[in-house]
């Protein structure tokens, strides 16, 4: 997203079953007009042929030519819509209240943010519990999200 925010073109490629889940990425990142293209879940196992069919046919989400959709994305300069947006104005906090697991797995199903396993709330002792099984310290920061613009 550091290239559109510097006026490149850029085109980010899914498989298409991730498709809901980095529409929603792009737009809480403020970026709801990022340029996608998707081609057809699985690609892991399948023949030179297929893959290649895959790039010739159409996006299973865009419903437009997949190559059509990447050399679109990528040549076509990016306008006053695509370069706005670069922050988000959240309509929700980003911390829930504290809950119960079964409502928080009802939340999580009802907003399709989950692939219907159980959530399982990261307690400060099921943390503590977790960190025996590893030589991180307590306080070891392992990553960081990137800043918000």
């Amino acid at each position: 997203m550091a290239l559109e925010a510097g006026g490149v073109p850029t085109v980010a490629v899914h498989t298409h079953v991730f498709a809901r889940l980095v529409q929603s990425v792009a737009r809480a990142n403020g970026m709801p007009t990022v340029r996608q293209a998707f081609v057809p879940q699985p690609v892991v196992g399948r023949s030179p042929a297929e893959l290649r069919a895959y790039i010739d046919g159409a996006d299973p989400i865009n419903k437009r030519s997949f190559i059509e959709s990447v050399i679109g994305g990528l040549t076509h300069p990016l306008d006053d819509k695509d370069l706005t947006g670069v922050s988000f104005e959240r309509a929700t906090p980003r911390l829930l209240e504290p809950d119960t697991e079964d409502n928080l797995q009802a939340l999580f199903i009802e907003n399709r943010w989950t692939d219907f396993q159980p959530i399982v709330m990261p307690t400060e002792e099921r943390v503590a519990a977790m960190l025996k099984g590893t030589r991180r310290a307590p306080d070891e920061v392992v990553g960081r999200l990137r800043p918000t613009v």
